[in-house]
């Protein structure tokens, strides 16, 4: 990946745990923990997270997310219920 590339990555998962420390629905804090799994395969690197305690996330949480992070990556998916992320940056695919 390009310095570029890895920065976005960067960001985009800055964002990631961002919505899932800040994005509880209702405001509610809890102590909680968030699991990363980071997979790589065939140029493409994925991220997934999710927080130890289920809670849904907030609708202006996943709205900002999505408008941060949608020009970043080149994929994501969420559980807006049980709030989950998982983002996915492939190398080369900003050249196109």
């Amino acid at each position: 990946m390009s310095f570029s590339e890895i920065d976005d990555l960067r960001l985009a998962i800055d964002e990631a745990v961002i919505l899932l420390l800040d994005g509880i629905e209702g405001g509610e804090q809890t102590e909680q923990e968030i699991r990363v799994v980071f997979r790589i395969d065939r140029g493409a690197l994925e991220l997934h997270a999710e927080r130890s305690v289920e809670a849904a996330l907030d609708n202006a949480a996943v709205h900002r997310f999505d408008a941060i992070t949608a020009g970043l990556i080149d994929d994501y998916d969420l559980d807006q219920e049980r709030g989950w992320v998982r983002v996915r940056k492939i190398a080369g695919a900003d050249d196109d």
